[in-house]
């Protein structure tokens, strides 16, 4: 087998091979992608092809992959304290050549991260870009209340577009300069035209969230609609991918953080680590989930409480947070409902 390092950028890619039954290695060569990918093809025997995580190798890895090779993409934060020990300086050449040892000497398994299918990106881009669109519009919605309270105005209404808060503006603007309105008018109508893009996300997240098996079994859930389920969906992925429940809490970074010497052992808050979307997105359903009446009885309600009255209610929402979380890899594994998997998992 070649081992194949990548160093992979905005328009070329720099590779380096190292055959580990003759301990030949390859010269430096630097292409741009398409010719990268049909260069690698040509290649005799086996290759197992080894790149960082980053903004552009998620497009190469999953072109290589539709290509019948084997690509390892490896966890940019946790390779890069592991790269001393294979080079001395910071070059295209030497970080290709460091990885293709890296491959070659196995210590390159344990730094393996997940490559979303093309399926998976496509709910990705929709939830993240609404999520983002979302902050922007908070930040316009701010920049508007701020707007108005320069000159001493002050809106009544929670939100601004609402018929009440539109009414308050038509009635105040006239008391605003000419310049000042100018403002107004131009952030109103940028909140207004992302609103519409928010709109146009939402039909379609609404639409596989009907079409998708799995977000109808997430929507079982209490108090999961189509924009949780698709996010949940979107970011867990795959779920036979985690060794088991523990190691997807893991992921979303909801599990305590531990420090121990000796008999003393301390746990403290979440690490928050992992996918932060995934965690807001768990963090929201226990929020909804515990507003529920009807969920009195069930063991994941009564620990809530339990805690609730011990710890606060944020601790509270955390732990039920990270037991949803197991509940729902359990309802994707099996494929049942959240009663079926309740039962189980909770």
């Amino acid at each position: 087998m070649k081992h194949v390092g990548l160093d992979v950028h905005r328009v070329q890619d720099t590779m380096v091979w190292l055959d580990d039954e003759t301990g030949e290695l390859s010269r430096a060569l630097t292409l741009p992608h398409d010719q990268m990918c049909q260069h690698l093809l040509g290649l005799e025997g086996p290759l197992r092809l080894v790149m960082e995580s980053g903004l552009h190798s998620k497009f190469l890895a999953r072109q290589l992959i539709s290509c019948g090779l084997e690509v390892w993409v490896l966890d940019a934060r946790r390779t890069a304290a592991q790269m001393p020990a294979y080079k001395t300086n910071h070059t295209d050449k030497l970080d290709a050549r460091a990885l293709a040892r890296m491959s070659f000497e196995n210590a390159a398994e344990k730094l393996r991260v997940w490559v979303p299918d093309e399926h998976t990106e496509e709910l990705r881009g929709l939830t993240r870009t609404r999520e983002n669109l979302i902050q922007h519009t908070t930040a316009l919605r701010n920049e508007v209340r701020a707007q108005l309270g320069a000159f001493g105005l002050q809106c009544p209404a929670t939100d601004l577009l609402s018929l009440k808060g539109r009414r308050w503006l038509d009635e105040h603007r006239e008391q605003l300069p000419e310049w000042g309105r100018l403002c107004l008018d131009c952030l109103l109508q940028s909140l207004l035209a992302v609103v519409a893009q928010i709109q146009v996300l939402d039909r379609q997240i609404e639409q596989h969230a009907r079409t998708n098996p799995a977000c109808q079994k997430l929507r079982s859930l209490p108090g999961c609609g189509p924009l949780l389920a698709v996010t949940l969906v979107a970011e867990l992925g795959d779920v036979r991918r985690f060794a088991s429940v523990g190691r997807a809490c893991s992921y979303a970074g909801l599990t305590p953080s531990v420090s121990q010497s000796g008999s003393r052992c301390h746990i403290g808050p979440i690490v928050r680590r992992g996918n932060p979307h995934l965690r807001r997105a768990l963090v929201l359903l226990a929020q909804h989930f515990a507003w529920q009446r009807d969920l009195g009885e069930t063991r994941l309600k009564k620990r809530y409480y339990q805690v609730l009255h011990k710890h606060g209610p944020n601790a509270a929402k955390i732990d039920l947070a990270r037991r949803l979380c197991r509940v729902i890899v359990a309802m994707l594994r099996a494929d049942e409902s959240f009663r079926a998997a309740l039962r189980q998992a909770a």
